[in-house]
């Protein structure tokens, strides 16, 4: 039986990114959340757990296959929704890409203690394909615009292969920022470390100059 993932969107949609990761990065995000962080989560269209667009994982590794070949890209990076909730397709997703040497970043609303003390059906092999996690809920009561890859102070960066080395990182000069994706049907995505207030503003601005609708 051939794995299908359950995407919060289709492929062309995702933003290939430097804001989620190391390097430049395909953003792939999962539909379907277990977790009810916070009212001001900005993907409340993902939380829901129902199929919205299923594709097989060979797939979705052919098509970041060729964006390696096309864009350069370094690896991949999975969101949500809540990865671990769909952990089993997305770790044999993972080993295919570690394969062709791209890495892989998964974000989780769980901490890394509970996803091995408590393991569910893939848990331990997705946290096995994955470079650097980060873990723990978007809080906005400590939210911080000065944390790399991360929207709050509570979410950690734990780096669980040898691929990437925390000091060299650290080193590097922050980059903070957004993905503004305009899809075919004219409507407008945001994705990237902003806080809902910052993000619904420039919603609002981009309405005043007629930008969306």
């Amino acid at each position: 039986m051939i794995p299908f993932l359950n995407l919060a969107d289709h492929l062309s949609h995702f933003a290939v990114s430097t804001l989620n990761g190391p390097g430049l990065r395909y953003v792939l995000f999962v539909q379907g959340c277990s977790h009810r962080c916070t009212m001001d989560c900005l993907n409340e269209e993902y939380i829901v757990r129902k199929p919205r667009v299923l594709v097989p994982v060979t797939e979705v590794a052919e098509y970041i296959l060729e964006l390696k070949r096309t864009r350069g890209i370094e690896g991949v990076t999975f969101l949500g929704g809540e990865p671990f909730d769909q952990a089993e397709a997305l770790a044999e997703l993972g080993a295919t890409l570690r394969q062709a040497d791209l890495s892989v970043v998964t974000y989780t609303g769980f901490l890394i203690e509970y996803l091995r003390k408590k393991p569910r059906a893939g848990w331990l092999e997705l946290l096995a394909v994955t470079d650097l996690l980060i873990d723990g809920p978007f809080l906005p009561q400590y939210y911080s615009d000065t944390l790399r890859w991360r929207g709050s102070s509570n979410q950690r960066l734990i780096y669980l292969s040898a691929r990437y080395d925390a000091q060299l990182i650290e080193a590097q000069p922050l980059e903070k920022g957004f993905n503004l994706i305009l899809r075919p049907d004219g409507t407008v995505k945001l994705s990237g470390m902003q806080s809902k207030r910052q993000a619904e503003g420039l919603m609002q601005t981009l309405r005043d100059k007629g930008v969306i609708q």
